[in-house]
C-alpha cells in the first residue's frame, strides 16, 4: 500500500457527518483546553507566592485530579448522554483515567521528593515511577473486564477468525464480545500483553460480513505484531525517561521550596508530552501496518473503512494537534490509503 497523506475530509464525508463529528468532540475540548489554563494560572501564582512546599504540591496534586476527573465526567454528562447511566461515571472514571491519573500524580509526588531528598532517593523515584505505571496499566486493563464484562464468543464469530488466523498461518487467538454501552457501533480492539485477546461489540458480531472480516484482520495484525507489548514497552520507557529528565532537572534547581517543585513538575510535564507525541507516532504506525495487513488479506476496500471511521464520534476534521496526539490516522486518510492504487 502506498503511504497517501491525509486528503481534505469534505472530499470523503459529507457537511452533516463533519458537523455531527464537530458538535461531539466540541464540548471535551473546550473543557480541556480550561483545565489545562487554569492549571498553567495556578502554576504561576506558585512560582509568585512560594508557599511552602506542602501547599503547592497538595495545589499542583488538586489541579491535576481535577483535570482527569473534569475531562472524563464531561465525556460522562455532555458529550456521550447515552452511555452515562450505563457504566457508572466512577467505574468510567476509573477504566479511563487510571494510567494518565497516576502518572500525573506520581510526577506531582515526584517533585516532591526531587525537591527535598537525597540524591540517591531520586533515582529510585525513577523506579518506582515506572513499576506503578505497569501495575497501573494492568489494573486498567483488570477494570476494563470487570466494567464491560466480556465474555467468550463462539459461533460465527470465532469461525471468522480461525478462518483469517489460517489464511495469514497464524494461531487464532482468544476471542470475546462484550455488549457494553461504552461501545455502540461496530468495533473490535486487541488486548492483553502475554496473551493477547480480540475484545468484538455486539454490533460487530450482527454487522455485514465484509465489515467483520475487514476489522478481524486489523486486529489479527495487531496480535501478530504484538503491538500491545510493544506499546506497553515504549510507554514505560517513556515514563522512564520522562522521570530521569526531572530527575535531572532536580539536580540543577533549588532542592528546597515550591520553586523547585515547579521546575521538576514542569519539566517531568514537558518530557512526558514530548514522549507522548513519539508513543502516538508509534500507534499510528501499527495502525498504519494493520490496515495494510488487512487490505494484503481481503484487498483495499475503501468503503469497508469509511463505514468504520464514519461515525459521529470520529475526529472527521481534527487540528493539527488532534492529529498529532491522536492514536489512529486520520479517517480521511485512512480512506485514502485504501483508495490509493
Amino acid at each position: 500500500m502506498s503511504r497517501a497523506l491525509p486528503a481534505t475530509p469534505g472530499r470523503w464525508f459529507s457537511e452533516d457527518e463533519l458537523r455531527r463529528s464537530v458538535s461531539y468532540h466540541r464540548p471535551l475540548r473546550r473543557a480541556a483546553q480550561v483545565a489545562d489554563a487554569v492549571l498553567m494560572v495556578v502554576l504561576a501564582l506558585i512560582w509568585v507566592m512560594d508557599p511552602p512546599v506542602a501547599a503547592a504540591a497538595g495545589t499542583l496534586a488538586g489541579v491535576v485530579v481535577a483535570r482527569a476527573i473534569g475531562g472524563d465526567l464531561v465525556m460522562d454528562r455532555v458529550a456521550e448522554p447515552s452511555i452515562g447511566a450505563a457504566p457508572l461515571p466512577l467505574r468510567r472514571l476509573l477504566v479511563s483515567s487510571i494510567p494518565v491519573a497516576a502518572l500525573r500524580g506520581l510526577m506531582v509526588g515526584g517533585a516532591v521528593v526531587l525537591a527535598a531528598s537525597s540524591e540517591g532517593a531520586r533515582w529510585l523515584l525513577v523506579i518506582g515511577v515506572a513499576a506503578v505505571s505497569a501495575v497501573s496499566l494492568t489494573v486498567a486493563e483488570r477494570w476494563f473486564d470487570l466494567v464491560h464484562r466480556p465474555s467468550d464468543s463462539s459461533g460465527a464469530m470465532a469461525a471468522i477468525v480461525a478462518d483469517l488466523a489460517a489464511r495469514q498461518g497464524a494461531t487464532p487467538p482468544l476471542v470475546q464480545a462484550t455488549s457494553s454501552p461504552a461501545f455502540p457501533g461496530p468495533t473490535a480492539m486487541t488486548l492483553g500483553v502475554r496473551r493477547p485477546r480480540i475484545v468484538v461489540t455486539d454490533a460487530l458480531e450482527d454487522a455485514d460480513r465484509r465489515l467483520v472480516e475487514w476489522v478481524v484482520a486489523h486486529e489479527l495484525a495487531h496480535v501478530r505484531r504484538r503491538d500491545v507489548a510493544r506499546g506497553r514497552a515504549t510507554m514505560l520507557m517513556a515514563v522512564v525517561v520522562a522521570s530521569s529528565i526531572g530527575v535531572l532537572v532536580g539536580q540543577s534547581v533549588d532542592r528546597t521550596g515550591a520553586r523547585g517543585v515547579v521546575a521538576v513538575f514542569v519539566a517531568a510535564s514537558v518530557a512526558w508530552l514530548l514522549a507522548q507525541l513519539v508513543l502516538m507516532a508509534r500507534s499510528r504506525s501499527a495502525e498504519r501496518a494493520a490496515d495494510d495487513a488487512a487490505a494484503g488479506a481481503l484487498g483495499p476496500q475503501p468503503a469497508v473503512v469509511r463505514a468504520l471511521v464514519s461515525g459521529p464520534r470520529a475526529r472527521l476534521a481534527p487540528t493539527w494537534w488532534e492529529r498529532a496526539t491522536a492514536p489512529h490516522p486520520t479517517p480521511a486518510e485512512r480512506i485514502r490509503r485504501m483508495s490509493a492504487p
